[in-house]
């Protein structure tokens, strides 16, 4: 019998070094990862790219829209000294709506943009005469300019046309009478 229990103390000797060696290699594991140190970096500094896209352009335009002109079928325009009130004037008043809008239409607003609507004579025509010509017979002016306008509205724009001297010479006359004043304006927005 002694021999059997040999056995039994030899299974139990092999068990015991088995846990021993096992315990000592799990705490040598632990060891070495608890000494672990994090080395420098090889590169300290690099780039970093990213890539920001950009807006469909689009294009705020100031248009004209001509309104009503005062008294234009019913009186006829003559120089000052023959203007009766009646069945003639001396001044026609001509209105402009500018608005101010986008391109392309409808794909894009700006609710709360305002600005200051400005028109500019840039030239004036009346058959072959000359500009010093036309100014001495007639005074064109922009009578309401700066006005506040908020984007995607109109406003109104006045320009004054005065005949106040009648034509110097029948040669004069035969261009003004029944002539076509074309006048050019430019509008313009500047926004606040």
């Amino acid at each position: 019998m002694e021999k059997k229990s040999n056995k039994g103390l030899k299974k139990l000797v092999l068990l015991l070094l088995l846990f021993i060696g096992l315990g000592a290699s799990v705490t040598a594991g632990a060891y070495w990862a608890s000494s672990f140190t994090a080395a420098s970096p090889t590169d300290a500094t690099g780039n970093l790219t990213v890539t920001i896209g950009e807006g469909d352009a689009y294009e705020l335009q100031t248009t004209l829209a001509f309104g009503t002109q005062s008294d234009d079928t019913a009186l006829e325009l003559v120089p000052t000294a023959y203007k009766d009130g009646v069945s003639s004037t001396d001044t026609r008043l001509i209105s402009i709506d500018g608005v101010w809008a986008v391109v392309p239409e409808g794909e894009y607003t700006l609710a709360s943009a305002t600005g200051t609507l400005s028109g500019v004579i840039t030239g004036y025509s009346l058959g072959s005469l000359s500009e010093a010509e036309i100014d001495a017979m007639f005074s064109i002016s922009v009578t309401t300019n700066d006005v506040a306008i908020e984007f995607g509205s109109s406003q109104e724009v006045v320009v004054t046309v005065v005949f106040h001297t009648e034509p110097a010479t029948k040669a004069l006359y035969d261009v003004v009478a029944n002539g076509t004043l074309t006048i050019n304006i430019t509008l313009s927005v500047v926004a606040d």
